[in-house]
């Protein structure tokens, strides 16, 4: 795998230097206030005129722009180029790792590009369209599974070929076939889904369908980030309007969301046999379920005792405040435990008939002195909960006097 590597530092400082043309032909931009057609980032009228009320100058807003991007590229070539260091031997990461560093470099929608630059980044472009694919079919060992699956591979690699290296001629003659822009990454997405979940039921082990939670976890947080951020415009006040202090805050936010997937594909790769990725899906769907729910409670709580003040006394009053803040608090505990047992029953199934049968012989046992009796239950508990093809159980004999 020694080429492997060489052939990612290459990748990844190609698209480091991609990344700074990038942001220095973006930043003259973002010292300007967009009139007629806009540059990505660049600050519309109505976003000068927030930051101009909260004291925020253009030059700090380019700055931040600018911050915020290099922590993103930072993250994701970051945990690429652990990867790359930790497990140099292995296709799986190291496919992984491409994927990193090619996601967000992303070359095909480079604003910049450098005097001699077309070659190296056609060749970029080629390499970036392949390993979305691969990194989907060959994840988390490197092997194609199911194996037909390396024939899907290589009809896309061609047609990424095509596409890149093609004479705009042949490829604008092609162009009458515009439905096929829409079926193939229909047909590849749905491919790459079921040879995930085919691998996931049929063939993976323990480890590797921990690293395939890990990454699911990571685009899953990453998803709901996006759809709360968008569910932000239609709720908050004022939201929906251009260059609204939201509307700045989800533009700085959006790019940061998403790092959830590296962070986990880096641990799917590397710390699979350390963490309990179960325990982490499980705390976070309950925390985040509870942190909803007691959010909503609280605003409605608040909005609902200011009406009936406002009713009452005809003016709002500061007690519906502390009476929804006191109301939250105190229900905090018991409906965290409530969301755990209904997350537990409803998701975790096993685990939580496994307890809750345990907790029912470890009742019975203080009163059971029965050894052959004694045997049955705890024959039957192991079979219930831990379910073995074999149980075997000794006991041993009582000592001679």
């Amino acid at each position: 795998m020694r080429w492997g590597r060489l052939i990612w530092v290459l990748v990844a400082v190609l698209g480091l230097l991609l990344f700074v043309a990038d942001e220095a032909a973006s930043w003259p931009f973002l010292h300007t206030v967009c009139r007629a057609a806009c540059h990505s980032g660049q600050p519309s009228p109505g976003a000068a005129h927030t930051l101009h009320a909260y004291g925020i100058s253009l030059n700090a807003f380019a700055a931040l722009s600018v911050v915020r991007d290099v922590l993103d590229m930072m993250i994701w070539f970051g945990m690429g180029a652990l990867i790359v260091l930790l497990r140099p031997r292995d296709r799986g990461p190291l496919t992984a790792a491409f994927f990193l560093v090619l996601f967000p470099t992303n070359p095909s929608n480079s604003v910049a590009t450098p005097p001699g630059w077309q070659v190296p980044l056609m060749v970029l472009t080629f390499v970036a369209g392949s390993v979305y694919i691969l990194f989907g079919l060959l994840f988390p060992d490197g092997r194609f599974v199911p194996r037909w699956t390396r024939w899907v591979a290589l009809v896309w690699v061609l047609l990424v070929a095509f596409q890149t290296f093609a004479p705009s001629s042949i490829v604008d003659a092609t162009q009458g076939l515009a439905f096929l822009e829409v079926l193939v990454p229909v047909v590849l997405i749905a491919t790459v889904l079921g040879a995930q979940v085919y691998r996931y039921r049929r063939v993976s082990g323990w480890e590797q369908r921990q690293q395939m939670k890990w990454v699911l976890y990571g685009v899953g947080v990453s998803v709901i980030g996006m759809i709360l951020l968008n569910i932000g415009y239609a709720v908050v006040p004022g939201a929906g309007k251009s260059g609204s202090l939201y509307d700045l805050s989800a533009f700085t936010l959006f790019p940061l969301v998403n790092t959830a997937i590296p962070l986990s594909i880096a641990v799917a790769m590397l710390r699979s046999r350390l963490w309990d990725v179960d325990r982490v899906i499980n705390r976070t769907l309950v925390y985040g379920s509870l942190t909803v729910s007691l959010a909503a409670l609280y605003i409605g709580g608040v909005v609902g005792l200011e009406a009936l003040a406002r009713a009452v006394t005809g003016q709002s009053s500061d007690l519906a405040i502390a009476v929804a803040t006191l109301a939250v608090a105190a229900l905090f505990n018991p409906w965290r435990k409530r969301v755990q047992s209904f997350i537990d029953r409803r998701f975790y199934r096993r685990k939580y008939d496994a307890s809750r049968i345990l907790a029912a012989f470890n009742a019975t046992l203080r009163d059971d002195v029965d050894l052959d009796h004694l045997s049955i239950d705890i024959a039957e508990v192991v079979h219930e909960t831990v379910n073995p093809a074999h149980l075997s159980l000794w006991i041993r004999p009582e000592a001679t006097r």
